[in-house]
């Protein structure tokens, strides 16, 4: 996967590189560029298109001045959030919430506590403690280690083995393991979903762009894995995702193509566009 960073870099949309990029990589982080699959000599803004129009049609209202403007053009999803919460157009979440001068006191009062210890109550130590040295870097510290609950009391055993079922980790999310064959696009690591490229019920080829997802500041275009149509999107911009998938069913049904029937594991945390091929039918 190579980000949108990576092929603006590539195409020269950040200058001269301080030594010549390989041709081969260039050539390959080229092949689906929307400005093309030539690199340019000249200076990078003489390709570089007005967007400040394009901007206010977008925005509209929601930007008073100038500052807004730049900021959404910058930052269209987070930006578009800031200037939403600015303008009391939606709610901000808690952690963007002021906050008074008696709850900075109460924050500073519970730091304090920390530091000093009190936020647990410090048991005694009984006689039952047992002493150990424990080296750290060729030091010795001694430490003293007791079981919580009083003397501990040691059982002779009967001898006899008992079988012990091991504990299905897997059960407690059920949805994440389901046996269930199919292709779909999901997100290969945690970030914000920039744009959707496609919606549902339309025709992909494989490896369109269906999903631009933004990780650690960088852009990166997650592609369709085979031709089909799309069955559902379980993410909308704006939204944070974390690492997850998408799942497809195949269907009993003759009439009904292969891969017709689409299960999605249904959390707003969740990315997910699932496909259905439509090039098989079930026999």
């Amino acid at each position: 996967m190579v980000t949108a960073q990576v092929k603006d870099l590539c195409y020269g949309l950040y200058g001269k590189t301080a030594i010549p990029i390989d041709p081969e990589v260039q050539k390959k982080a080229l092949q689906d560029y929307s400005r093309g699959s030539e690199p340019i000599s000249c200076r990078p803004a003489e390709v570089l298109e007005p967007e400040l129009e394009k901007t206010r049609s977008e925005i509209g209202d929601l930007a008073k001045d100038l500052d807004d403007e730049i900021l959404y053009t910058l930052y269209p999803v987070t930006g578009k959030k800031f200037l939403k919460y600015k303008y009391g157009k939606e709610e901000a979440p808690a952690e963007m919430q002021p906050r008074s001068l008696e709850d900075g006191r109460k924050v500073m009062a519970f730091i304090e506590k920390a530091k000093a210890g009190q936020l647990i109550e410090k048991p005694v130590q009984s006689d039952h403690a047992r002493s150990f040295n424990v080296f750290v870097d060729n030091e010795c510290f001694q430490i003293n280690v007791e079981e919580e609950g009083g003397q501990p009391v040691v059982r002779a055993g009967q001898g006899r083995r008992k079988k012990v079922t091991p504990i299905n980790k897997a059960k407690k999310n059920e949805q994440d393991v389901l046996p269930i064959s199919g292709k779909g696009v999901a997100a290969p690591m945690p970030g914000l979903i920039v744009r959707l490229e496609k919606a549902v019920g339309d025709d992909v080829s494989e490896g369109r762009r269906v999903v631009v997802l933004e990780a650690m500041k960088m852009e990166n275009a997650l592609k369709a894995p085979s031709a089909g149509k799309i069955k559902a999107i379980n993410c909308d911009t704006g939204d944070n995702v974390t690492k997850g998938r998408c799942w497809l069913r195949s269907t009993d049904a003759p009439e009904q193509p292969l891969f017709e029937r689409l299960i999605t594991i249904k959390r707003p945390s969740r990315l997910g566009v699932a496909f259905c091929s439509a090039s098989k039918r079930d026999s």
